[in-house]
This record gives C-alpha cells, sequence and structure tokens, in this order.
C-alpha cells in the first residue's frame, strides 16, 4: 500500500469520526436547550408556559437561566478580550520578530481592520440592535480577518493557522450547537480558500497532512466545546432549579414567592387586571406527626401539596411558605374566581383527611384569601393581609376560607364555605 493510499484512509477515518462526533455533539446540544441567535448569548428572561408543561419540573418564569453558560455579560467580555489578545499577540509577534517584511504593511492594515471590527461590535452597536445577525456578521468578519493573515503569512505552512479555530470555539463555548456547527463550516471553507491561494499548488500527499490537522483541529475542538457547554448548561440548570424547589413537595420554595409577586405586582398595575393570593395552612400536622410519626407527617404535606397543584390553572403558582403553609398566586383572577379555587383546595384537603382519619388523625386546611389592589398595593402589604385571613379562618373554627372583600354568607352556605372572621368588619 501507497503512502497516498495510506494518507487517505486515515484522512477519511478522522473525517467519519469527526462527522459522528459533530452529529452526537449536536444533538446532546439541542436537547439541553434549543438556542437562537448565533454568537450573542441570550440573557434571562421569561421561561414560556403552556398547557401541559409543569412549571414545578421546570425554571421558573423569574430565574430562567441564560443560554450560555457562563452568562451573557461576562461572555461578550471574554469574546472581546480574545479579540484584542489576538490582534495585538499577532502585530507584537509580527513586528518583533520581523517576519514577513515584504507583507507587513498589508497585515498592519489587517490590524487596523481588527480594531475598527472590535470596536464597532463592541463598543459602537448598542445592546438593543444586537440579533443573532450581528453576531454572525462578527463571526464572519473574525474568519474572514484570520483568513486573509493566512494568505499573507505562506498560506497553508502559515503559523498562524491555528488561529482559524479561535473565533468558532467562542461560537461553540457560547452554547449555540447549530451556531458552532455553522462557524466550524464557514471556517472550513475559508481554510480551503487560503489553500486555493497557496502558490506551492499542486500540493504532494504529504504536503497535505499540516492542512488535514488544522482542519481536525477546528472540527474536534467544535464539538469538545459543544459538548462541554450543554453539559455545563445542564449542571447549571439544575443546580438553578434545586435554588428555587422545595424538596418534600416539588412546589417553589418561599424565596421564590416574593420575586414572583414583585412581578405580578408590576404586571397587574400596567395591565389593570386583578390577581389573588391564596395561604393554606394545615390544621392537622401537628397530630398526625405526634401520633403517626413525621413520616406520615410529610406524607401529609405532601399530598397537600398535589391537591393544590391540581386545584390550579397553569398560569398559576404553587408555593411551600413554610413548614405546613402555602401559598398560591392567582394571575388575572378576581376574588369570585379565587374563592372557586381555594374551595376546590379546601375540599381536596377534606377528601385527603379521610386517609388519616382512618389511622387516628384529622387533617383539613384554613385558607386566607385576598386580592390586589383591594388588600395591598405592594408585595409586602399584601403577604401581611394573606396571612391575616388565613389565622382569621383558622380562629373562626379552622377548615374554612376567609378573605377581603367579604362576600354575604346566606344560611344555606356550607360550614366549610367562608369563614365567620370574613363577614367582621
Amino acid at each position: 500500500m501507497t503512502t497516498e493510499q495510506i494518507f487517505l484512509i486515515v484522512s477519511a477515518l478522522v473525517a467519519a469520526l469527526i462527522v459522528v462526533a459533530g452529529g452526537v455533539a449536536l444533538l446532546s446540544g439541542r436537547r439541553a436547550g434549543r438556542m437562537d441567535g448565533f454568537m450573542q448569548p441570550v440573557g434571562p428572561g421569561l421561561a414560556s408556559e403552556g398547557p401541559g408543561r409543569d412549571k414545578y419540573l421546570s425554571t421558573p418564569e423569574s430565574a430562567a437561566i441564560p443560554v450560555s453558560w457562563i452568562g451573557p455579560d461576562r461572555y461578550r467580555t471574554t469574546v472581546r478580550a480574545v479579540w484584542w489578545a489576538t490582534i495585538a499577540g499577532v502585530l507584537i509577534t509580527i513586528g518583533v520578530t520581523d517576519a514577513f517584511p515584504s507583507k507587513q504593511v498589508p497585515i498592519f492594515g489587517l490590524g487596523a481592520l481588527a480594531f475598527i471590527a472590535v470596536v464597532v461590535f463592541h463598543e459602537l452597536i448598542p445592546d438593543r440592535w444586537r440579533s443573532r445577525w450581528t453576531s454572525a456578521a462578527e463571526v464572519a468578519s473574525a474568519i474572514g480577518l484570520v483568513a486573509g493573515l493566512l494568505i499573507l503569512t505562506k498560506s497553508a505552512s502559515s503559523p498562524y493557522a491555528p488561529l482559524l479555530g479561535l473565533p468558532v470555539l467562542c461560537v461553540a463555548l457560547g452554547g449555540r450547537p447549530l451556531a458552532g456547527l455553522a462557524a466550524a463550516i464557514g471556517a472550513s471553507l475559508a481554510y480551503l480558500v487560503v489553500l486555493a491561494t497557496d502558490p506551492s499548488l499542486p500540493f504532494a500527499p504529504v504536503d497535505l497532512l499540516p492542512a488535514a490537522v488544522v482542519l481536525g483541529v477546528v472540527w474536534l475542538g467544535t464539538v469538545s466545546a459543544v459538548v462541554f457547554a450543554a453539559q455545563q448548561r445542564r449542571l447549571q440548570a439544575a443546580t438553578l432549579q434545586l435554588s428555587v424547589t422545595d424538596p418534600l413537595t416539588g412546589l417553589l420554595n418561599r424565596a421564590q414567592i416574593y420575586v414572583d409577586l414583585d412581578q405580578e405586582v408590576r404586571r397587574s398595575r400596567r395591565s389593570l387586571r386583578p390577581f389573588c393570593i391564596l395561604m393554606v395552612d394545615m390544621d392537622g400536622l401537628k397530630v398526625i406527626n405526634d401520633n403517626l410519626g413525621h413520616e406520615r407527617g410529610d406524607a401529609a404535606v405532601r399530598g397537600i401539596a398535589g391537591v393544590i397543584r391540581r386545584s390550579i390553572r397553569t398560569v398559576d403558582s404553587a408555593y411551600r411558605y413554610a413548614g405546613d403553609e402555602f401559598v398560591v398566586l392567582l394571575p388575572e383572577t378576581d376574588f369570585a374566581g379565587a374563592f372557586v379555587v381555594a374551595e376546590k383546595v379546601r375540599q381536596g384537603a377534606e377528601e385527603l383527611g379521610a386517609t388519616f382519619t382512618r389511622e387516628g388523625a384529622l387533617t383539613t386546611v384554613s385558607i386566607g384569601l385576598v386580592s390586589h389592589p383591594e388588600d395591598g398595593s405592594t408585595d409586602e402589604e399584601l403577604m401581611l393581609a394573606v396571612d391575616r385571613a388565613m389565622y382569621a379562618a383558622k380562629a373562626g373554627g379552622k377548615n374554612q376560607i376567609s378573605g377581603y372583600p367579604r362576600p354575604s354568607r346566606s344560611s344555606s352556605t356550607p360550614v366549610g364555605a367562608v369563614s365567620q372572621a370574613s363577614l367582621l368588619g
């Protein structure tokens, strides 16, 4: 077997491995999150909600994670630093070593163009104008500048050939598999153009080895960066999810209440639409813990959490506020609609309590109900009001709903519907 045949076989195997690895990395990255845009990461935004989507198994809207695992601001700072370091490194090495003396003027001209590109893309363009197209233009200009540098410095044998992988790595590490693949294709095509302009054409097979190494480094680096960035995003998403979720019930935790409530207050002021809050307190948890043990008490807490989740819409949010207390946020819901939800929760808790009644314990819930803006104009005022309403329900005999404004109570109203406290001024 000749040297040329061996070279072609090895090159074909390496190319096949790169294609397979690229496909795996691309699919892995798409599962980690569907990305839009090109080089510029997307910052924190609102997580979409919709029918059938369980918000308690995904990041809540107020804590949506950035697409780039290192954060959009730090990412842009890093890319800017790579630009400046590359420009300075090339110009300093050319100037100090006096390399390529006949080409120094156009090389320094490329450096000036690179300087202008950095200023335009990172200093002059305002954030509101940044999009996938400006990011794609930045990547294309970087690849074009590197390709021009290679043509001026011995083309295929240029010592600056590894720089062709820098723009691709920046894109791939930004957490965008499709963008990383597109950048790798663009860099490969640019390098083929560089090879086509090499005055030493045609090449002998052994002369193609450096070119194969450069392309292999570009693609293997892209694959590695995409896989690494996807894994980091998964870890970041899992960590963030743990930070906002109650481990026992799977509901959002207390820290998330005030974040979401503040957002809802602002949204309500803009839209002039009301919203309501429920505070649900378990009446018999201490009896269950004392008589049946804390394991059964935890089961009761999980059971009430399940009742709440089954009683609310996908746009509503439920939180574990304390050991046996829960808060429910009901956007764009008036008092009457919130009362219906509260009654569903109360009845569901009664049905769940039948299980513990057979075991010698009883659990029901007392529910406080308030609405914005009638009962408070800020998140602090609303939380104080719903806490008072919940304690009024407990003071009125438990297993009740107490709220403001107070619905009139007729003689036919069920015992568990509205507390006596809700009739008092």
